[in-house]
This record gives structure tokens, C-alpha cells and sequence, in this order.
């Protein structure tokens, strides 16, 4: 077996046929509590962390074991007998898997160009979450022009969060989405952990990359794209059992929120590229 949970990354490889990627971190908050939700926070029993990870079961394992080895040789890790590490492992599902490790050294950030390209040629609906939502310029506006030409985009963003400053600076880009007729959702009784999305019911992404400038040229990150009709109408039903329970933000009551929130967005967002 082959874990890793850090530097953004979250990788668990067992026998080199099975494989988990997404958000849950190896951390007491995810645990079940007696009398609680799944993942109760202490002192906030009515809250849970919301998360979301992929198992990957076949030949598309091998693919997060090399990532996995690539990392544990660039951080100095003891040899490792990789003998039993690439088995043959038959064929399961129709599902095509591709992995993405992004890193710092990247000429090209993976997912950023990877997630983009998706936003950009999708025909019916795009649903996303993510933990810390703070886009970039090209973000803004790629998922802009998606709902301009008829696309329904939907957000699940975080109602609280341990990053006031993240989800500031998330919360000053709302008026132009929502005006140009993106939907935005923010969760509530509950800490949003989960970094993923689906395109057209065919194209999923799951894995570490957050929606912000941290994911795309700081963090080392592992996402892995999905193509299928399965998982991708798997995670159309989970997102909408998200969205049901998470707050709509209307676009006439945010334009009326008190000034002082407005001047502090605006003095949040002089950061942003820090975050």
C-alpha cells in the first residue's frame, strides 16, 4: 500500500489495482463520532466536513502509482522493492481515467488548462465545487461566457470557512457571475472540502486542485479526469443532493448586502493573488 497526504496531494494505492484520489485528508475531522454526523467538527456537532474522493479500480491505477513513486524519489524518500508495485491488472468498466499531477515546475499547470479547456467546450451544464474559491481572471470570465451562451453553470461554494480571507475575496466576484446568469450555492451546517466537477453528464474531475492561484502555481496537486456516462450521472445525482441543501444566492439581495462587506471584498481582493 502507498499513501500520501500532503503538499496538497491525497494518494492511496493498494496492491497497485486500487487507487483513492480527491479531498479527505488523513484527519480526526473526517472521523464518525457517536451522537454526531459523519466527521462532526468538535465543538460544532451540527457540522460535518463535506468531501468527495474517487476509488479507481484497473489498468488506470498504474498511472497514480508513478505519480506517487515521482514524488516520493523528489522528496529524498528510502529506496523502495517496486517489484509488486505495476501488476497486471484486468480491465473493469468502460470508463476512460486520466491523472493529473500538477507541480510548481510545471511550464504548463494541468489542471488550470485542463479545467479551462473543459469549461470552454462544454453544451449543456457545468457543476463545480470547490473548497476555496478564488479564480483567476480567466476563470471569471471562461465560466462568464459559458452561462452567456446558454450553459447552466452552477457553484457549490463554502458558507463558512478557516480561510475568511479565501472566501472574501471568493464572495467579491458573485455580482458579475450571478449577473451574467451563473448559479452560486453556498453550503450550509458544514465545512466544504470537496474539489470537484462535471461537465455535460460525460466529463468529471475529482481530486486536490482547489478553484484558486494556489492550486495552479504553488501547490503539488493530483486530480484525475474522468470520461464515461457512469460516474459522470453519479455525480450529476450528488450534486444535485448538494445543491437542495445548500443556500441559493440571489442576485437582488446581494447587490443589497451592507457596504461595509462591500468595502471589505474590495480591500480582500488586493491579496487575492497571494491566496
Amino acid at each position: 500500500m502507498s499513501a500520501m497526504a500532503g503538499s496538497g496531494r491525497k494518494i492511496l494505492v493498494v496492491d497497485g489495482a486500487t487507487a483513492i484520489v480527491g479531498g479527505v485528508n488523513l484527519s480526526a475531522d473526517y472521523e464518525v463520532r457517536p451522537l454526531a454526523k459523519s466527521g462532526a467538527i468538535e465543538g460544532k456537532p451540527s457540522q460535518f466536513v463535506r468531501d468527495t474522493d474517487l476509488q479507481i479500480d484497473g489498468p488506470a491505477v498504474a498511472q497514480i502509482q508513478t505519480l506517487f513513486l515521482e514524488h516520493w524519489t523528489a522528496q529524498k524518500g528510502p529506496a523502495l522493492d517496486q517489484a509488486k508495485f505495476f501488476p497486471a491488472v484486468p480491465r473493469k468498466g468502460g470508463e476512460v481515467v486520466r491523472t493529473l499531477g500538477s507541480a510548481p515546475k510545471d511550464a504548463v499547470p494541468r489542471y488550470y488548462v485542463t479545467m479551462l479547456s473543459a469549461i470552454r467546450t462544454a453544451e449543456q451544464r457545468i457543476s463545480l465545487s470547490t473548497a476555496y474559491f478564488v479564480p483567476t481572471e480567466k476563470e471569471v470570465s471562461d465560466l462568464i461566457d459559458a452561462a452567456r451562451r446558454g450553459v447552466e453553470v452552477r457553484l457549490l461554494l463554502p458558507g463558512e470557512s478557516d480561510s475568511e480571507l479565501a472566501l472574501t475575496v471568493g464572495r467579491s466576484n458573485y455580482r458579475e457571475l450571478l449577473e451574467a446568469g451563473v448559479k452560486i450555492y453556498e453550503t450550509r451546517n458544514e465545512i466544504l472540502h470537496s474539489k470537484a466537477a462535471v461537465v455535460d453528464g460525460v466529463w468529471t474531475i475529482i481530486g486536490s486542485s482547489n478553484f484558486d492561484r494556489r492550486s495552479v502555481i504553488l501547490n503539488d496537486e493530483v486530480d484525475c479526469v474522468v470520461l464515461g456516462h457512469e460516474t459522470g450521472q453519479q455525480m450529476e445525482a450528488m450534486f444535485e443532493d448538494d445543491f437542495k441543501q445548500a443556500t441559493p444566492i440571489d442576485l437582488a439581495a446581494w447587490k443589497d448586502r451592507p457596504v461595509s462587506t462591500k468595502i471589505k471584498e474590495i480591500f480582500y481582493s488586493a491579496w487575492q493573488n497571494q491566496l
